[in-house]
């Protein structure tokens, strides 16, 4: 009798462990599925905006993944008010992989696409292999040359903060423009002018997208943030060239390693490159008697400053 006891325990005990096993096996595929996850963003029919649709990426190595996040964005969607993005005579001749940074050869069919297809197509790409891990950048080239805006400048490295949110907006809706941000050199000493081309819906104050550019960062290793990412705006006004700019209190702490005087003056210089602002007045939280890091009085009205950028040293 004894044995017979033993023996259903230890079989019980082995049923136990087997079925512990199978539920730790389901959990672990389960977060496999999860983390595998990514949206691709298709362009709809009427080529007005992008709708991000999740997929399951099986691929482990980062050149696999790639290739199947193309076929997805190759193939038309089941949301029959989608698209695939690359489709007709446009293909991609290769693409390379350089540290964190991907770049795209497309055929000439590339140049053939009106100002909003491009955009939508640029905006897709970029927002959906930059969520690959290890790619953080995308540039793309058209038969082997540079790919250059609508003013004859070139279209460099970007991330997804090169571009607003035109999901679900009208494009009919949306400007370009060029604008030159200033961010701050490694040591935090000096402004860095970035060129950037934005995106920006017609409804958006330009101050606004501008300074908004400012505090998503710059996208390239050259330059640094200058904005805590955290800042918030809250209103921004401009009345007899006079930019009044309020931003949220996490404003207030800066960015280390990055002089008080950068942080200030890479939002002045870079607002009073627009023609109709010649000063710009801070508040913070509605507040203007605040000093900036204990070093910068704000209660006043600043005029652009040349001294601190670098190439005009």
């Amino acid at each position: 009798m004894k044995k017979s006891r033993l023996f259903k325990l230890n079989i019980i005990m082995l049923v136990t462990v087997l079925l512990f096993g199978l539920l730790s096996c389901n959990q672990t595929e389960d977060e496999t599925v999860v983390s595998n996850e990514i949206n691709i963003y298709y362009i709809n029919r009427d080529e007005t905006f992008l709708t991000e649709v999740p997929v399951i990426i099986e691929s482990e190595e980062m050149y696999d993944k790639v290739d199947e996040v193309i076929s997805y964005m190759k193939t038309t969607p089941r949301v029959k008010t989608l698209k695939a993005d690359i489709s007709g005579e446009l293909s991609l001749n290769d693409y390379i992989i350089t540290d964190d940074q991907i770049y795209l050869d497309f055929n000439s069919t590339y140049k053939a696409l009106t100002p909003s297809q491009e955009i939508l197509l640029r905006a897709a790409l970029v927002k959906t292999l930059c969520q690959i891990e290890g790619i953080k950048y995308v540039a793309i080239t058209v038969e082997g040359e540079n790919l250059v805006n609508r003013n004859g400048l070139t279209v460099g490295l970007m991330n997804e903060s090169s571009f607003v949110d035109i999901k679900e907006s009208a494009l009919n809706g949306m400007e370009t423009m060029e604008a030159t941000l200033y961010f701050a050199s490694e040591d935090g000493h000096e402004l860095i002018p970035v060129a950037r081309e934005i995106e920006y819906n017609t409804n958006t104050q330009v101050e606004k997208a501008l300074i908004e550019e400012l505090i998503k960062g710059p996208n390239n290793h050259e330059s640094y943030q200058t904005i805590n990412p955290n800042t918030d705006i809250i209103d921004i006004s401009v009345k007899d060239q006079v930019c009044y700019i309020n931003l949220s209190s996490d404003f207030l702490d800066g960015v280390d390693k990055v002089d008080s005087n950068i942080c200030i003056y890479s939002i002045v210089d870079t607002l009073t490159e627009l023609g109709n602002i010649s000063k710009v007045q801070f508040f913070v939280e509605g507040e203007s008697k605040i000093t900036f890091r204990e070093t910068v009085n704000l209660d006043t009205t600043f005029l652009r400053n040349l001294d601190l950028i670098r190439d005009n040293q």
